[in-house]
């Protein structure tokens, strides 16, 4: 593990919509303000990494985000809105982040909020 290991990355901004892992294990991610964190990872071991986020019901410029490893709840927040771009880059993107030295064995992107059920769904299919 090294520090900023990058996982998740957007196309407008460095340091927005982005997840990585620092040097000590620890998962983080953001979207603007603020992250989830506080899982530490280790080396050579999978993970099943779901975060999802909706916009505030009450406050359309905040997102409510949450962070689940391995099917549990590990951290929520309340962020900023601010434009993802067009892209994501997966183990990378943006010069002033590091690549990722780690392997993805499936990726999605859903067009709603994930609930706690669904996550766990998709932990005991193991994907």
């Amino acid at each position: 593990l090294y520090n900023y290991n990058s996982i998740l990355d957007n196309s407008v901004e460095g340091n927005d919509w982005e997840m990585w892992v620092y040097g000590s294990g620890e998962f983080a991610g953001r979207i603007q303000s603020g992250s989830v964190r506080g899982f530490w990872m280790e080396a050579q071991t999978w993970y099943h990494i779901a975060m999802t986020w909706s916009r505030n019901a009450d406050r359309s410029d905040v997102i409510d985000q949450w962070l689940y490893i391995n099917g549990e709840l590990i951290a929520t927040n309340e962020s900023e809105w601010v434009d993802p771009g067009s892209t994501v880059y997966l183990g990378g993107g943006h010069s002033g982040n590091d690549d990722c030295n780690g392997a993805f064995d499936d990726f999605r992107i859903y067009d709603r909020a994930l609930t706690i059920e669904d996550v766990a769904e998709l932990v005991s299919l193991g994907q």
